[in-house]
This record gives C-alpha cells, structure tokens and sequence, in this order.
C-alpha cells in the first residue's frame, strides 16, 4: 500500500516484502518444470494413439460404416450435418460402440482409459510436482519423469 494513500481510508503504509525473500527457487527447479512438460506431451502423444485406434475402429472399418449408415440417416436428420466419421460423440459405450465387434471395442476402451487416466490424475500430479519441487526438486523431477513413463505404456493392456 503506497505511503501516499489517504489515511482517511484507514489505510497505513507497510513494509514492503519480497517474495523472493519468502520462496527461493534453486536451479535444480528447472527439472521439476521439465519433468512436467515431459508429462504434458506424455497426454499429446496417448491422445494421438486413441485417435489412431479411432481411425481403425471406426473411419477405415467397412463393416461399421455399413451398420451405421441408418443410424448416420438419424443423424443427418436430427443434426443436418454428416455422422463424424471417427466416432464422435461415442467414447466406447454409445450407440456407435454397439456396431463394432467386440475386439474393436475392448481396443478402443482400454486406449480412452489410458488416455482418461493420464488426463484424470495429472492435474493433482502436477500440483504436488509444482509444491514438492519447492523442497526436494531433483526427487520430484524424477518422480515425475516416472509418472511420464508409466502413461505412456500403453494403456491398461492386462485389461484385454
């Protein structure tokens, strides 16, 4: 608050603090910032294999394009746009899951869960890498780096 304040506004001028003085940053901070950039393109790259097994299951596969057409009628009837052909709105439990055979389905739940998993517990993950840095950064990067690893691994495949 500026010593130019009005006193009528019951304000008093205060020392000024630093933050600085309050929260250092070591340089070994660097790497718990690294390490959670690592797990944000640990999301890109699980995002690009769902879109891959969506593209399988649904865009290239002639026998669900020939079971949905009545429903890509309703569709365009309902919406007066064409069905998307890689499956939207349906996340593996809709109406176009329901036209694919069921190891296209289990392959494209496991691949939405991982990516679900990653996207789901990341947020709480980054917020302890942000505060556990502060104290123990070169743990906390590694711990990190090891979240990365473990996302990337291809989803839940004991699940199948």
């Amino acid at each position: 608050v500026s010593s130019r304040m009005p006193r009528h506004l019951g304000l008093r001028s205060l020392p000024p603090t630093s933050l600085m003085g309050i929260l250092e940053l070591t340089d070994d901070y660097g790497l718990v910032l690294a390490a959670a950039g690592v797990i944000g393109l640990t999301q890109v790259f699980i995002g690009a294999r769902v879109m891959g097994v969506r593209s399988k299951v649904f865009k290239d596969n002639s026998d669900f394009k020939a079971k949905a057409s009545a429903l890509a009628d309703e569709h365009k009837k309902a919406f007066g746009n064409p069905i998307n052909e890689m499956g939207y709105p349906d996340m593996g439990c809709g109406r176009y899951a329901d036209l694919i055979d069921y190891p296209s389905w289990v392959a494209l739940n496991n691949a939405q869960r991982g990516h679900y998993n990653m996207v789901e517990s990341s947020g709480p993950v980054l917020a302890s890498m942000v505060v556990g840095g502060l104290a123990l950064p070169k743990v906390v990067a590694i711990l990190g780096l090891g979240y990365a690893a473990g996302g990337g691994g291809g989803g839940p495949s004991g699940a199948a």
